[in-house]
Parts: C-alpha cells; sequence; structure tokens
C-alpha cells in the first residue's frame, strides 16, 4: 500500500487497508503501511483488528474464499528517519530514536503478539 493511499481515507490506515485487501487480487500480500500518522503501534493495532474482523464476519457468513481476502501479511514500518514515533520513549541518540529503529520494531511487534488476547473471541 502506497502513503498516497490513506489520505484518500482521511488518515485512517485500518480503512485504507480493508479497501486495499476488497480490491486487489488475494496473491497480492496485504502489508499495512503503518507510519502515516507516526504512531505505528496504534495504527498496526487498529489495522489488525479490523481485518481481523471482517475476515471473522465472512467466515461467520460461510464465506471462507471471501475472507482470504483479509488475512494481514504483515506491516511496514516506514517512519522517516528524521521523525521519532509517538510510541518511542525518547533516549536522546537520534539512531536510537528516529525512524524505523529495532525498538519501534519490538514495541510493535509485541503489540501484536498480545493483541487478540483483548478481543472478544469466541471459544469456537
Amino acid at each position: 500500500m502506497a502513503h498516497s493511499t490513506i489520505p484518500c481515507f482521511l488518515g485512517d490506515t485500518s480503512e485504507a487497508m480493508l479497501a486495499f485487501a476488497q480490491v486487489l487480487p488475494k496473491l497480492v500480500p496485504r502489508i499495512a503501511l503503518v507510519d502515516f500518522n507516526n504512531d505505528c503501534v496504534a495504527d498496526s493495532l487498529a489495522t489488525c483488528r479490523a481485518m481481523f474482523e471482517r475476515y471473522r464476519q465472512l467466515i461467520e457468513t460461510r464465506q471462507a474464499e471471501e475472507a482470504e481476502r483479509y488475512q494481514l501479511d504483515g506491516v511496514r514500518l516506514d517512519t522517516s528517519a528524521a521523525l521519532r514515533d509517538f510510541s518511542v520513549a525518547p533516549l536522546g541518540n537520534p539512531s536510537l530514536d528516529l525512524g524505523g529503529n529495532p525498538w519501534l520494531v519490538f514495541l510493535v511487534r509485541q503489540a501484536l503478539d498480545a493483541a487478540w488476547q483483548a478481543w472478544d473471541i469466541p471459544a469456537e
């Protein structure tokens, strides 16, 4: 997904990703660009949740083939080297604070790994 797609959805990364997933062929990987709002953790979580909800809705209505469109393959942290993501507490060293740094990757991965625990998912 290109950066220019997200403003078309008023900066809503999850809505942009849902539209991307709906329109593009299933063989195109669903990799969400999550740095547009400079909050990679929040945008990753919102996008993951939106994609899962659409997937779940389609599975529950027996549209498994269509649901495949909403399997999120990854997130892309493309934060500019001149910016500090909202999720990263400043350490005072630009190489540690700015851009798509290892700490940001860790925070996003940690948040995504734990996200499902807050969702209301039926046991079945």
